[in-house]
């Protein structure tokens, strides 16, 4: 719209609309506009609103039910250390026996589930709002400085409600309809859960990114720094309309929890490199701050081995040589400091009594490789 005046070097507009006819989900719209402004060289502000529909995939509507064995605790049994926390009315009206009621009759800490596809799946809908600047300092020549704040926000997220959730809706009394999901043997014991596909009512997540890339010239070789950081403000997910909204922000999933996946308040990787000629060697440094377990209650169950997570800090070592046009060799230390991953307990963890896709499960490693152009 405006370029080179004073006061805007640039300002320029940007919109974007479309139209869909699904034959599973019917018609859908979905749309983004946005502005850029440059008062000066050197500095730019932008922002971008937006809505976006996903349909539900194949796989999503019409996989076959598979059976799976997540940690969770039967509200109507007992632990050793606490009593049973679902309401005895509801749980002898769906067949548990007041004989055992209150009694520690769950043999282990995890219970079957169903998952599978849903053909009544709606489209995901979601709404992002982004507002940031890049700046390149002229006091600073070589530096790059980008700051964006997101908020994200998901209706109708397709996905599968935890356990837990439809457990303690179910027996506390607060969702009801959670119930027909849960079936028990004639027994008591609970047989299966259903937890096929759904959609969850609303994922919400909101943060700042930072981004900082500065290069320089020392001797005859050049440094390169880059940090790249998430501070995230919310981290939510509500599973139905009407039930609580929990944010995960500095937690991690226990057995009577909902988070998952730890999901620190920071997380970073910052990277120092050198080149010089046909040599590159670089350091690398990668921060994951602390959690604590979503269920504090979990605390006193048998195999817990702790309730938090202290922050990680993981340190990486490379180097690669040019040894001619054509031939490259490469090499490097991962982990140098041999961090273990955290040790929770089969009451708070993915796979392995830990997060693998969170934390290095291997210790120290070390890698070599060689490239070779014709």
């Amino acid at each position: 719209v405006i370029e080179g005046a004073q006061l805007a070097e640039e300002l320029s507009f940007n919109g974007a609309f479309r139209y869909s006819d699904y034959s599973t989900v019917g018609a859908v719209e979905s749309y983004a506009y946005g502005v850029e402004w440059a008062p000066v060289a050197g500095l730019r502000f932008r922002a971008q609103q937006q809505r976006a529909v996903r349909a539900p995939n194949i796989g999503e509507l019409f996989s076959p039910q598979t059976n799976g064995f997540p940690g969770a605790i039967d509200p109507c049994s007992s632990t050793s250390t606490a009593a049973a926390t679902g309401n005895a009315a509801i749980c002898a009206a769906q067949g548990v026996p007041g004989a055992i009621y209150n009694t520690e009759f769950q043999a282990n800490s995890q219970l079957e589930g169903l998952f599978g596809g849903n053909p009544n799946l709606d489209a995901e809908t979601s709404d992002t709002l982004t507002v940031g600047f890049v700046a390149q300092p002229s006091f600073a020549p070589g530096m790059t400085v980008t700051v964006d704040y997101w908020n994200i926000e998901i209706e109708d997220a397709i996905g599968t409600i935890p356990i837990q959730t439809v457990l303690d809706g179910c027996y506390d009394g607060s969702n009801p309809g959670y119930c027909a999901l849960v079936n028990r043997t004639g027994s008591g014991l609970i047989d299966f859960v259903e937890l096929n596909n759904q959609n969850v009512a609303f994922l919400g997540g909101e943060g700042v990114d930072l981004q900082v890339d500065y290069t320089m010239d020392v001797g005859e070789g050049t440094l390169r720094a880059n940090l790249i950081g998430g501070y995230k403000i919310a981290d939510e997910f509500q599973a139905l309309p009407g039930d609580p909204v929990d944010d995960c922000v500095g937690f991690f999933g226990g057995n009577a929890g909902v988070c998952g996946e730890p999901s620190p308040e920071w997380k970073h990787t910052a990277r120092l490199d050198y080149l010089q000629g046909p040599l590159l060697v670089s350091g690398r440094w990668r921060y994951i701050g602390e959690s604590i377990v979503d269920d504090f209650q979990t605390s006193a169950t048998p195999g817990l081995f702790a309730d938090s997570i202290d922050a990680y800090n993981y340190f990486d070592i490379t180097g690669q040589y040019e040894i001619s046009d054509n031939v490259q060799i490469s090499g490097g230390i991962q982990n140098v400091a041999d961090e273990n991953p955290p040790e929770l307990g089969d009451c708070c963890s993915e796979q392995a009594n830990t997060w693998p896709a969170t934390y290095e499960t291997l210790g120290r490693t070390f890698f070599v490789g060689g490239k070779l152009t014709f």
